[in-house]
């Protein structure tokens, strides 16, 4: 994201005004704290405004970070775009250009100098740059944080089948080869479906298996 606005030169006395077709381009820049950023670096280049010739022009340079935090209680930055309660860690970075549109990076880096793991660049297009004026954007580059989720953890109770009657019909004692009946009755307190499994675990083995309903 980028904001860009042009300051009024007769506003701001100039002691050294800048040569006919120069201008200054102020680049500040936000990051997150608990990263491995510790400086920046920032890449101007000329792109052509409507089409125009233009002389190729491209400009790069890294910088550490400030040692202040936005908004820092400067009014032009609370609530545009950052809080006026938050802070963050910036870096900034102002060089003289010719008039003309430029396409801006900033590229967050660490204390080695390499592109930065934790935090994107961030960029903007066709930034126009006028002249006798300093046209002034804020990059602010996303990071990354901690890898967090959510867990939501639901304990449920299950209780076991309860049988509430045996019967057997004729009897339990019946004579050899004599047909007997088993009927088990049960439910379960929390309504989930049954199934009966029945073996048999001890006794003569049985002359034909049993026949399940």
């Amino acid at each position: 994201m980028g904001l860009t606005a042009c300051g009024d030169p007769s506003a701001v006395p100039s002691q050294t005004p800048p040569p006919i077709g120069q201008t200054g381009m102020a680049l500040t820049v936000d990051v997150l704290a608990d990263t491995d950023v510790a400086g920046a670096r920032f890449v101007v280049e000329r792109t052509s405004c409507d089409g125009e010739d233009f002389d190729a022009l491209r400009h790069e340079e890294t910088v550490d970070l400030e040692d202040l935090r936005l908004p820092g209680m400067i009014p032009s930055f609370d609530d545009n775009p950052l809080d006026r309660h938050s802070s963050h860690l910036f870096a900034d970075h102002f060089v003289v250009l010719p008039a003309g549109c430029y396409d801006v990076w900033f590229i967050p880096v660490d204390a080695d100098g390499n592109d930065s793991e934790d935090c994107a660049p961030a960029d903007a297009s066709g930034v126009r740059v006028h002249d006798g004026q300093t046209t002034e954007i804020m990059l602010i580059s996303q990071c990354s944080g901690p890898e967090m989720g959510g867990l939501d953890i639901v304990g449920v109770l299950n209780h076991p089948p309860v049988i509430t009657a045996f019967d057997f019909d004729p009897s339990k004692f019946v004579f050899e080869c004599e047909l007997v009946v088993l009927c088990a009755t049960a439910h379960d307190p929390d309504r989930d479906p049954l199934e009966f499994v029945w073996a048999q675990t001890g006794g003569p083995p049985l002359f034909l298996p049993p026949h399940v309903i």
